[in-house]
């Protein structure tokens, strides 16, 4: 969950959000295969609304997202369209009569961060849990998340950059190794960690889509230390278009 200086920084990145994006132009094309001439979508954390308002705009119908978000810059900055609607509240706060075909959970998942590792799993399962009961029968979730995974498919690097990005007294140094969440503390997971949560929770990957750039490229050197520190042998991007089990089963 953002403090004030991630939130600024939040805002500050998801402006640079373009309709030729992969995570953009990967989730539109599926959505353009739905059912229905109006789709009612939701964005849970969707900051000013950039991720929303290029998606709309890839879609071949009439798209109607609402975007959650608590944080206050937003409120200021939010993306004035048509398609747009923003509730300033925290997601699991957030009520609705409404059922949604698509619900977009972009990179925030890791975000959900609690006093310890157990709060922060119960938090990143209620955000999902909460989500799939606000899905209509046939609609998706949409999950963006980086993973690391380690040795034997292990989750210890992101264990490891969880415990790493958790600590004040060496704030500053985490920062300058790349964790914009350092102080704050920031919970990825393995491919094998999620998987498991996706599927207790009834959730089952429809559609997959890696990112062709994150995790790819970078300073040869710092990812070979970052593997070393990590015990890390890989680490991705993707987006996974979920649905519940019994309507892929069906």
């Amino acid at each position: 969950m953002r403090d004030e200086k991630s939130d600024s920084q939040f805002v500050e990145w998801s402006s640079g959000i373009h309709p030729d994006d992969y995570d953009v132009s990967e989730v539109a094309a599926f959505l353009n295969k739905q059912n229905g001439e109006k789709l009612n979508g939701l964005d849970v954390g969707g900051g000013i609304g950039s991720y929303a308002k290029a998606l709309a705009s890839r879609c071949n119908r009439s798209v109607a997202i609402t975007v959650v978000d608590p944080g206050k810059l937003v409120q200021e900055k939010f993306l004035e369209s048509d398609d747009l609607n923003l509730v300033s509240q925290d997601f699991l706060e957030f009520n609705t009569d409404s059922k949604f075909d698509f619900i977009i959970l972009k990179t925030v998942l890791h975000h959900m961060i609690g006093a310890d590792e157990q709060s922060t799993t119960a938090n990143q399962v209620d955000v999902l849990k909460k989500a799939k009961s606000l899905l209509k029968e046939d609609g998706l979730i949409v999950v963006e998340e980086n993973y690391f995974d380690g040795w034997f498919n292990s989750d210890l690097p992101a264990r490891l950059i969880f415990f790493l990005t958790r600590q004040k007294l060496i704030e500053r140094l985490v920062r300058w190794l790349g964790a914009n969440t350092a102080g704050e503390g920031v919970r990825f997971r393995s491919t094998l960690s999620w998987e498991r949560i996706f599927r207790d929770l009834g959730l089952k990957t429809v559609h997959e889509q890696t990112s062709p750039t994150w995790g790819s490229g970078g300073n040869y050197i710092y990812w070979q230390l970052q593997r070393l520190l990590l015990m890390c042998t890989r680490k991705y991007q993707s987006i996974r278009i979920l649905k519940k089990a019994t309507q892929v089963e069906n």
